[in-house]
C-alpha cells in the first residue's frame, strides 16, 4: 500500500522508486498541484517493487527513465487502464476507496496526522482531519469487506493479472490473500 492516486501511480517511473540500499521511498514528482513528495513505503511494497523491477531488466524492458507500469500499446498506462484492472478484482469499492483505506488504517496505527498528511500529499490539515474521525469499527468493516473482495477475485481468477506477460509470484500475491 502507498496511497497513490490513480495520476500519480500511471506517471510514475521506474527511477523514482528507491527501493535498494537501506531506502524505502517513491518519489512523486508531479502530483496534485504539480507539487512533488517522497512516500515511505513498507517492506511488503519494497519486495514486490524490487521483484517487479528486477523482472523488468530479466525481460529487458528496464530503462530507467521508463515508467514503471507500462501498456503493450504505450510507454505508461492511462488512469482509466488501471480503473479498469481495479475493477476486475474489487468491483464493489473504487479505486480511490483504496487511498482512503490506507490513510485510514495509517491513521488508526499511528495516530499522527501530519504523517498521514504528508503520506497523502495534502496541503492542509483539514482535508487530512476526515481519517481521524473514523472509528475503529468502520475501518475494520471496510478493510474486512475490501479483504474479502480481494479474497473472492483470486478465487476467479487463477492468477493476478497485472499485465498479459507479467508471470505470477504465487510466494507474494497468494501467500497475503489467503492469510
Amino acid at each position: 500500500l502507498s496511497g497513490l492516486r490513480a495520476n500519480e501511480l500511471v506517471t510514475l517511473k521506474v527511477s523514482n522508486c528507491y527501493v535498494g540500499y537501506g531506502r524505502s521511498e517513491i518519489l512523486v514528482v508531479n502530483g496534485k498541484g504539480g507539487k512533488s513528495r517522497l512516500v515511505k513505503i513498507g517492506d511488503d511494497l519494497k519486495k514486490d517493487l524490487r521483484w517487479y523491477i528486477r523482472w523488468k531488466e530479466e525481460q529487458s524492458e528496464l530503462i530507467p527513465d521508463a515508467y514503471l507500469l507500462q501498456s503493450q500499446r504505450a510507454e505508461k498506462m492511462t488512469p482509466s487502464a488501471i480503473w479498469r484492472r481495479w475493477k476486475t478484482y474489487c468491483p464493489n469499492h473504487r479505486l480511490h476507496d483504496s487511498r482512503h483505506t490506507y490513510a485510514t488504517m495509517l491513521y488508526q496505527s499511528c495516530k499522527d496526522i501530519r504523517l498521514v498528511q504528508k503520506q497523502l500529499g495534502h496541503s492542509r490539515t483539514t482535508t487530512t482531519s476526515i481519517y481521524a474521525d473514523v472509528c475503529d469499527e468502520q475501518a475494520k468493516a471496510s478493510i474486512g469487506l475490501m479483504e474479502q473482495a480481494a479474497r473472492q477475485a483470486m478465487k476467479r481468477h487463477k492468477y493476478c493479472e497485472l499485465g498479459k506477460n507479467l508471470p505470477f509470484n504465487p510466494g507474494r500475491i497468494a501467500g497475503k490473500i489467503a492469510s
